[in-house]
């Protein structure tokens, strides 16, 4: 038997994850809960479904983002327009570090993020069957490391992008996910060419 924090957290799961169907006139689950919605306009949804026992803030401890952009691929990210999203029980204080839930790109919410170590009692091949099975068109990638096989599962689609990695599983809307990455490489290349910029000012110094 399951012990009851651990059947909250698969609620939790399994909830948010069949919510995330938006900006396409889809809605699964939950029509009000939307992709876009603000950390307040979140918190209202959760305790409107009975989730009143926690609620999400922005985890204020990571200065930097470690972001997953592929299974095999992160970029770290200045916070600033992107934040981390964390789950806190209300019970736990304003200084619990929470779980990570997602991320918010201009206040607004694009990533889901369901970390592995949160739902120890499901295997990564469970998950990776399950995924399979409810995006067809998904790939399912292999990786030998040593004696351990590990799979990998990505679907892409027009409103919503599914991949996983050796942490977890993530779902990001597709456009705002996108507009993230490109703004985000153009304000890193501008500050790249600042710091170039004062480098080559000093050096004119005499």
């Amino acid at each position: 038997m399951k012990p009851p924090g651990s059947r909250i957290g698969l609620f939790i799961f399994f909830y948010l994850t069949c919510c995330l169907w938006v900006n396409s006139g889809q809605a699964a689950g939950v029509e009000s809960f939307h992709w876009g919605l603000t950390v307040e306009e979140l918190n209202q949804v959760l305790a409107k479904e009975g989730s009143a026992d926690f609620f999400l803030r922005e985890d204020p401890s990571r200065s930097g983002i470690l972001v997953p952009l592929t299974p095999f691929k992160s970029a770290r990210i200045t916070r600033g327009r992107l934040i981390a999203l964390i789950e806190v029980k209300k019970s736990a204080g304003s200084e619990s570090l929470g779980r990570l839930c997602g991320y918010a790109y201009d206040g607004r919410l694009f990533g889901r993020v369901d970390l592995f170590k949160q739902t120890p009692w499901t295997s990564i091949t469970e998950i990776t069957r399950g995924l399979k099975e409810r995006f067809p068109e998904g790939k399912v990638y292999r990786s030998f490391s040593g004696p351990k096989t590990v799979s990998y599962f990505e679907y892409r689609g027009n409103d919503l992008y599914v991949f996983t990695n050796e942490e977890g599983v993530y779902y990001f809307e597709p456009l705002a996910f996108n507009r993230m990455i490109r703004e985000e490489q153009k304000a890193e290349g501008e500050r790249e060419s600042k710091i170039q910029e004062e480098f080559r000012d000093q050096s004119k110094t005499p």
